[in-house]
C-alpha cells in the first residue's frame, strides 16, 4: 500500500518544518510545502496530494 501523499500550507516556515517532520514520522509522504493559498493551490495541481 502507497503512503498517504501531504502537502503542509503554513506561512509560518518553522511551524511547516515542525509539521512535515510530524508528518513524516508518522508514514505521510510529505509531497510539498507552500506559504500561501495560491502556491498552494499550484503545488496540488503538480504533486497530487492524496489521503486514501
Amino acid at each position: 500500500m502507497s503512503r498517504p501523499r501531504i502537502l503542509v500550507v503554513d506561512d509560518e516556515s518553522i511551524l511547516r518544518m515542525d509539521i512535515k517532520e510530524m508528518l513524516s514520522e508518522a508514514g505521510y509522504d510529505v509531497v510539498g510545502e507552500a506559504n500561501t493559498g495560491d502556491l498552494a493551490i499550484e503545488l496540488a495541481a503538480t504533486h497530487h496530494p492524496i489521503l486514501s
